[in-house]
């Protein structure tokens, strides 16, 4: 039994260091490569994502405790996000939420606009809602999410509001 253990520990510990060495090699910034499950060795070895797999690979990232080093060596698929990430966590939150955000921005406040304002960044949520409020026509102006999330971008980027997550237009 003790035999069976330690051949598992030694293939996992194998298996992370190749891994670890592949993650390195990778670019910094790119999209990331995993499901729902996160970032962590889970993501490395089970990288379908289908239901199964991702609860799978959720509970393998847990178990061997390698979660912190990889967030620390942005290896095992923990790597920074680049702005194109964030647009495309935009454009879900937006399609997902559309006509409860539409009436929340006419508002000028509300739950889904508050999480909007996170999902963009911004910390002062009043003033974010107060520009959805005040710049409504132009920002829903187009009927698809992408459309609504390169208007807020120009929006909030002619604004005196910083968001971190918003790409300057121009």
């Amino acid at each position: 039994m003790k035999q069976v253990i330690r051949v598992g520990i030694l293939s996992v510990s194998l298996l992370s260091l190749s891994a670890f060495g592949e993650e390195a090699a990778k670019p910094k910034y790119q999209h990331p490569a995993y499901g729902m499950a996160g970032c962590g060795l889970g993501s490395v070895i089970l990288k379908e994502n289908t239901q199964g797999m991702q609860i799978l690979a959720g509970t393998t990232n847990p178990i061997y405790g390698t979660n912190t080093f990889a967030m620390t060596t942005g290896s095992s698929n923990c790597v920074e996000h680049t702005p194109s990430y964030a647009k495309l966590e935009q454009e879900v939150y937006i399609g997902a939420n559309l006509n409860d955000l539409k009436a929340d921005a006419a508002r000028g406040q509300g739950a889904r606009l508050t999480g909007l304002a996170e999902v963009f960044g911004c910390a002062d949520v009043d003033a974010f809602g107060k520009v959805s409020q005040s710049k409504f026509e132009t920002i829903f102006a187009g009927t698809e999410s992408n459309h609504v999330v390169e208007n807020y971008h120009q929006v909030l980027s002619a604004s005196s509001l910083r968001c971190s997550r918003v790409v300057s237009a121009g």
